[in-house]
């Protein structure tokens, strides 16, 4: 399949939400102090006699809270004298289940038929479960159409002489399109119920690994459902966890949108300031009256790895100084690839911010590897991704 043409296999799967797969990674959200009687009740045609459970969804966990079967009318009841206020999942099996949020006194009707309750389920008496519905249905009717696009296109290729090109034009635009039908949803979900929990949950809507809404590019609607949770909910226990994630992303992106350094041959270099392997601070100025070579790797970059080891076989020689700036996010493996290629008696230095570091803009370090040559005077003598030039300018 020709690069061009795989937007709706690969980057469209980011647009169509699978019906309520989000919820799994973020919920902990339960209300422990009010624990009082629910029931939940209802019919599933076509599963008579049929094993069905209530489970609570906790991170990384799924706790079976009630089970029972349906009767030979496909008719169910689940009375519950404590229950937790948190989101939860009604399953008959991996395929078929119900996903609620449940409150104290709650009495729920759920009719459905199986095997296709997702898509045919109504529900009475859970507001908060009804949203979820809604936002489940629409998304749902998205997921189909792109698996008929993907249908169609999968037949095209198969079919001899046809004009596969034409006709993936027209379904990428079809496909953008719904992208954005979705996310205009999603935004008017969570501004039309702003006062609702369910609005965190709507900000991580997934197909595979790949949201609707993406913090780099949204960060002005994560900011909308942090106020209003803390304004309506705020004892809501992800709020500390979104505030969290918008300030990191608000960082990165305030470091992102710094200009480049505009580095000149034969003019001063700015100082730096970052930590080494054992957490000792190093600066540039550090180093007085000596040729230094930054040379910028990381430890998830094999060419980059490759490079430096190259590069410092050349220089064991030279009274150069070597200084290893990696841009990684993880000691231990930065640490790890630094001991297991003897690269200890250099200066090792990162401040595990990876591409986020602020050095990257310092120096312009927009690819790895790449190295870096300022001579005594702290000077530029050459910016480049070729460490063989850096040896030809020290010999």
């Amino acid at each position: 399949m020709k690069t061009n043409n795989t937007y709706l296999f690969n980057k469209s799967l980011r647009f169509i939400a699978m019906a309520l797969v989000f919820l799994m990674p973020f919920i902990n959200s339960c209300n422990n102090k009010n624990k009082q009687k629910v029931e939940i009740f209802g019919k599933i045609t076509n599963a008579e006699n049929q094993e069905i459970s209530l489970e609570m969804l906790l991170p990384g966990q799924v706790t079976t809270v009630a089970a029972s079967n349906t009767n030979k009318n496909g008719e169910f009841n689940f009375k519950i004298d404590s229950l937790q206020t948190c989101f939860y999942r009604l399953k008959i099996d991996e395929k078929n289940f119900i996903y609620l949020r449940l409150k104290p006194n709650d009495k729920i009707e759920i009719n459905a038929n199986y095997p296709d309750i997702l898509t045919s389920y109504t529900i009475q008496g859970s507001e908060e479960s009804g949203f979820l519905k809604d936002l489940n249905m629409h998304l749902m009717k998205s997921t189909k159409r792109l698996n008929e696009i993907n249908d169609l296109l999968v037949s095209a290729y198969k079919t001899p002489n046809y004009n596969v090109d034409s006709l993936s034009n027209i379904l990428n635009t079809e496909a953008r399109e719904m992208y954005e039908n979705d996310k205009d949803f999603l935004i008017n979900f969570i501004k039309t119920h702003h006062k609702s929990v369910i609005i965190y949950f709507a900000l991580y809507q997934y197909v595979s690994i790949s949201p609707i809404l993406i913090i780099e590019n949204d960060l002005e609607i994560f900011q909308f459902v942090l106020d209003e949770l803390k304004k309506h909910n705020p004892d809501f226990q992800q709020i500390a966890l979104l505030k969290s994630e918008i300030s990191k992303e608000s960082l990165r992106q305030q470091q992102f949108n710094r200009e480049y350094a505009k580095l000149e041959i034969g003019k001063p270099v700015l100082d730096f300031d970052l930590p080494d392997i054992n957490g000792n601070r190093v600066s540039l100025s550090d180093f007085k009256n000596k040729n230094i070579v930054l040379a910028f790797w990381s430890s998830w970059n094999k060419l980059s790895l490759k490079a430096i080891i190259n590069l410092s076989e050349k220089l064991k020689n030279n009274e150069v100084v070597l200084i290893l700036i990696a841009l990684d996010n993880t000691k231990e493996k930065w640490e790890a690839i630094v001991k297991n290629n003897a690269l200890e008696k250099y200066i090792n230095l990162s401040d595990l911010k990876a591409w986020e570091s602020p050095v990257t803009k310092i120096y312009a370090i927009k690819s790895i590897p790449s190295f870096i040559l300022i001579d005594t005077n702290r000077n530029l003598v050459i910016n480049t991704d070729d460490y063989s030039e850096i040896l030809d300018k020290l010999n």
